[in-house]
């Protein structure tokens, strides 16, 4: 992840960068900042997922298998590198994710909002 983070700075000539990381992106936002502290200029950590609680049960094999080519995966399983490069995969995470942060019935406005400012940014491959 550490690469395709360094990447991702290079392609858009990003020298020294903030990270802001959410969740289980927080351990490779510190694993870019301890490994490449001249690329890093500070880290905001928001719900950070760096095991001071427990993972949680369904997003422990995705994590195990994040690397892997995964056949026909569903629900948590999508959250693996192969799936999002696959042409649809991204967008099929990204409605599968945002709808299990915000079921509850009135929430949708926060459902579109979420789901709607990812397709606002044009992806560079």
């Amino acid at each position: 992840m550490t690469a395709d983070l360094l990447a991702v700075l290079d392609a858009a000539g990003v020298g020294m960068a903030i990270l802001i990381a959410h969740c289980h992106a927080v351990p490779w936002a510190l694993c870019l900042a301890a490994d490449h502290p001249e690329r890093v200029a500070g880290l905001l950590a928001i719900d950070p997922a760096v095991g001071v609680a427990p993972p949680h049960p369904h997003t422990m094999e995705s994590e195990q298998r994040w690397a892997e080519q995964v056949d026909a995966p569903a629900d948590w399983a999508m959250r693996n590198r192969h799936f999002w490069r696959q042409d649809g995969g991204y967008r099929e995470w990204i409605d599968f994710f945002f709808g299990q942060q915000l079921p509850e019935p009135h929430s949708t406005k926060q459902y579109e909002d979420t789901v709607g400012w990812r397709w606002t940014q044009t992806p560079r491959r």
